[in-house]
Formats: structure tokens, C-alpha cells, sequence
């Protein structure tokens, strides 16, 4: 699917390129390692489609990878301090927003999960009440959480933010992380705080600890709180015949469920 977020992003490479200013190295001296890596990943998959049933699928996917892996990285990198600085505050800020929103709906929201799909998205809140957000997929939305947390401790590290802010960023961080209920998201984020506070010189104070720890209590007495008020009327359809959902909310009986996989 083609968004706003990747239309913006062409754009700027486009503004790059008339301004004649696209870093043609942007991992330096590692360049050609990755490029070669990159040639051959879509070069496996290629050979990998030329017996798939549809074969020029491959054109769509060594796309997405010539965005992610090549595109992506000549617009980002070869930055100044300045701008790396505010490249990540703006994301975490965007992340914090989207889970903040998606936290007041997951405790607020009454309806059943049909009735959540259809105002807020597929699997904004998957049939088993996990925060998806607007990323699609509760796993998604986790990676997207456990990336931003070292982020966020990072700039406090570098005292580049406020004790409060980065408090506040962190409270609605990890429970997003906990609404998504994914644990390799919990896991990742929590060995990113061990490995900034091992190596990294993050040594958050004793008042930072007792805000963080009264913050993650109450969010926990919240959590359990909604899904004892809210999880019956929601997963009311889960897994009914009628509705034929599993637990992400997806049809069980798709028509790609009863063919054969896409290549």
C-alpha cells in the first residue's frame, strides 16, 4: 500500500536530486558491502519466483526493498547532528501520538470488535483486544514501540530532553508495548534499557525510578480494569461462525486461505 508517509518521502528524494545533493555513500565505506547485499537478496528472489505461478509479483517486492533499503537510507543518512537529533524526536513524538490515541481508545472504546474494525481499521484492536494502532498489526505496532524506547532513552542519555518528557514519552512507550501484548516487543525494549543503562550512561535517579515504577502500576491496575469491563462485549463475535474471525480478526476462510500461497 502506497501512503502519504511514502509519497513524502519520494518527494524529498526528488527534492535531493534537483538540489543535487543525494549522498551516493550514505554508509560511507560500507556502501558497496550493503548494495551488494541488497543485489543479492532481490537476486534470490528472483530466482525464487521464476517458477512461482506469478512471476512478475517479484517486481513488487525487490520494489519495496529498493524504498526500504536503498531510497530510504540516501534520504535519511549523511544528515547533520542537528538533523538527526530532530529526525528522532520526530518520530518518537509520532509514535507516541498514534499509541496515545490508541491507548484512550483501547480503554475507552465499548463496542464489539466488528464495530472497532469497521470505524477504526483492520485490526486497529485485533479480535483479542491487542492495539495494532494505526500500523495495522499489534506485532507491527510492538516493533515499532521497542524501536522507539532507545530512542527515547537515548536523547535522555545525551540530556537532549527533560526528566519529564522523557518520562511522559516512556509511560505511553511501554504501555503501548504492554496493549500489544507482544513479549518479543516487551523483550526488546527492556534489553535496550539494560544495554543504555550497562554501557550507555543512562542512570535514571532515584525519583525518575518511583515516578516510572507508580506509572507502571497504575497503567497495569488500568489495563487489567478495561479488560474486565470492556473484553466480554468485544470478543462477543470473536471466533463465531457468523463471523468466521481468528484472533487477529482476519477471515479464517479467505479465498487465499483455501488456495495456495502467493510465492
Amino acid at each position: 500500500m502506497f501512503t502519504l508517509s511514502d509519497a513524502l518521502f519520494v518527494l524529498a528524494m526528488v527534492q535531493l536530486v534537483y538540489l543535487r545533493r543525494v549522498p551516493l555513500e550514505p554508509f560511507r565505506a560500507l556502501t558497496p558491502l550493503w548494495l551488494t547485499g541488497f543485489l543479492m537478496l532481490v537476486g534470490g528472489l528472483l530466482i525464487g519466483s521464476l517458477n512461482c505461478p506469478t512471476p512478475w509479483r517479484w517486481t513488487i517486492v525487490a520494489s519495496q526493498y529498493l524504498f526500504a533499503w536503498v531510497v530510504l537510507p540516501m534520504i535519511l543518512l549523511g544528515r547533520t547532528h542537528e538533523q538527526n537529533i530532530t529526525m528522532i524526536k520526530s518520530f518518537i513524538w509520532g509514535v507516541f501520538a498514534v499509541n496515545l490515541f490508541g491507548a484512550i481508545i483501547y480503554f475507552t472504546y465499548s463496542g464489539t470488535f466488528t464495530e472497532a474494525r469497521d470505524l477504526f481499521g483492520m485490526d486497529f484492536l485485533s479480535g483479542g483486544r491487542r492495539l495494532g494502532a494505526f500500523t495495522g498489526d499489534a506485532n507491527w505496532n510492538g516493533a515499532v514501540l521497542a524501536m522507539a524506547v532507545p530512542c527515547a532513552v537515548f536523547l535522555r542519555a545525551k540530556k537532549l530532553v527533560g526528566n519529564i518528557i522523557s518520562l511522559v514519552w516512556l509511560a505511553v512507550l511501554m504501555m503501548g508495548i504492554m496493549l500489544t501484548a507482544s513479549f518479543t516487543a516487551f523483550l526488546s525494549a527492556l534489553v535496550s534499557i539494560l544495554i543504555f543503562a550497562a554501557i550507555g550512561g543512562f542512570r535514571p535517579g532515584k525519583r525518575i525510578l518511583q515516578a516510572a515504577a507508580a506509572t507502571a502500576g497504575v497503567g497495569l491496575l488500568g489495563y487489567c480494569r478495561a479488560v474486565q469491563t470492556r473484553g466480554t462485549s468485544f470478543m462477543l463475535l470473536i471466533g463465531s461462525q457468523e463471523d468466521g474471525s481468528n484472533d487477529q480478526g482476519r477471515p479464517r476462510h479467505s479465498a487465499q486461505a483455501q488456495g495456495a500461497a502467493p510465492c
